[in-house]
């Protein structure tokens, strides 16, 4: 590997852990699906403190969230192509709501070996969101009352 090679790589790396999405990398076989790499923004994002990647397993594992994350990963594997899903994640630091996407990774026979999973904490603007729906349902309802009493 030529030392600009290195360089790239070394900047990719950085790039990889500066990133606020969460970003997980799997191995798929036919039994298991097993975490090989992580970002720090996984770690910002999630709560969790940084240890072996085992530790992490066992820990992920006792989360409520991990079937919906799961079954993410599978409807990626079964089509062949990338699953886009917004998900109430239930995490160290509280609830967050999650835009989550697995991409399937396919060899050359088109068998899906790896997978990455990347979700960006979308919990601020889902909060927001329904601020404002409620003061539209609070404005609309000021506005019937209103209008009720100038009939």
């Amino acid at each position: 590997m030529s030392n600009h090679d290195l360089i790239f790589l070394n900047y990719l790396a950085n790039v990889f852990d500066n990133l606020d999405d969460s970003i997980m990398l799997l191995s798929i076989t036919d039994d298991a699906m097993t975490p090989l790499l992580v970002n720090e923004g996984f770690y910002r994002n999630s709560g969790r403190q940084k240890g072996s990647m085992q530790d992490l397993i066992d820990d992920i594992s006792k989360s409520d969230t991990i079937p919906e994350y799961v079954r993410l990963c599978y409807d990626a594997m079964d089509q062949k192509q990338m699953v886009e899903e917004d998900l109430l994640a239930h995490m160290p630091i509280g609830e967050r709501h999650m835009r989550t996407r697995a991409i399937p990774v396919l060899n050359s026979l088109a068998q899906v070996t790896h997978m990455v999973v990347i979700a960006r904490d979308i919990t601020e603007s889902v909060l927001k969101d329904a601020r404002i729906a409620e003061l539209e349902d609070e404005l609309k309802k000021h506005q019937k009352t209103k209008a009720k009493k100038s009939s």
